[in-house]
């Protein structure tokens, strides 16, 4: 094999491996048998073989790559899922809701009362909504992590049958360690509610169906853990922190005024 044509096949060959090792295959199989003789075919396996063996971080950039890839195909799907779930998201008269009402910029929050990181987003919604009165909260319990979360967001929704959810909401992400039933029943107290009535509505099944509509909402939008956002159109999977919720708002009042 003369020397130019090993150039012909070195640059043939990177421009494979660029490819390959990502895992797409954009030359088709039928192709890449009939068009190298068995010299050629010989000769580039050697080309990438010693090619990723001097440069073993191009592998691992295109995995990283093609995971950035998936991850925004992922988003991409969810954001038009999103659009197609509005109403259930944001206007659900079963999702229990802060702020203003009729703000432009509408936050849905799904979370388990036993996620550390969903108690720090509690915090941080709050002082959104104390700072920033254009801010409709929709909160969708959304109960994985154990059976106590699952009892706390009963009896979270039991409690705004009687006009104060956000009260037990906000003193259940407040309490720290295992919760206990009787633990949750004296919050309820605490707040001036008949504990009674707030019992027998965390059994019954309009909570539960309540519960199970959360759920299923979460597993067709892709939402697998806690917290989990859904702010105007935009997902956003994970705690981002205070400043990194308040970008995202003013990207979106961005993309409004756009419009307008």
């Amino acid at each position: 094999m003369t020397f130019s044509s090993k150039l012909r096949l070195s640059a043939v060959a990177v421009s494979v491996l660029a490819v390959s090792v990502a895992g797409f295959a954009l030359v088709p199989h039928a192709a890449t048998k009939d068009a190298f003789t068995t010299d050629q075919k010989a000769a580039l396996n050697e080309i990438i073989h010693d090619y990723l063996m001097e440069n073993p971080e191009v592998i691992m950039q295109a995995v990283a790559q093609h995971q950035v890839d998936q991850e925004q195909a992922q988003v991409d799907a969810m954001k038009d899922l999103i659009v197609t779930k509005k109403d259930a998201l944001f206007n659900d008269a079963g999702k229990p809701v802060a702020g203003n009402p009729k703000g432009n910029i509408v936050i849905a929050e799904f979370y388990d009362y036993n996620c550390g990181y969903c108690k720090h987003a509690f915090t941080d919604m709050a002082q959104i909504l104390e700072s920033d009165k254009d801010v409709k909260f929709v909160m969708i319990d959304f109960p994985i992590l154990s059976e106590t979360s699952h009892m706390a967001a009963k009896y979270a929704l039991a409690a705004g049958k009687q006009g104060k959810y956000f009260e037990m909401h906000s003193r259940l992400m407040k309490l720290s360690g295992q919760m206990r039933e009787e633990q949750v029943q004296d919050i309820g107290k605490d707040l001036g509610l008949d504990v009674e009535k707030m019992k027998k509505d965390a059994a019954s099944a309009d909570v539960a169906k309540q519960i199970e509509s959360n759920i299923a909402l979460a597993r067709e939008l892709g939402i697998s853990g806690t917290p989990g956002f859904v702010i105007n159109e935009t997902p956003v999977r994970g705690y981002l922190g205070l400043e990194g919720m308040q970008a995202i708002i003013a990207e979106e009042r961005a993309k409004l005024d756009k419009k307008n």
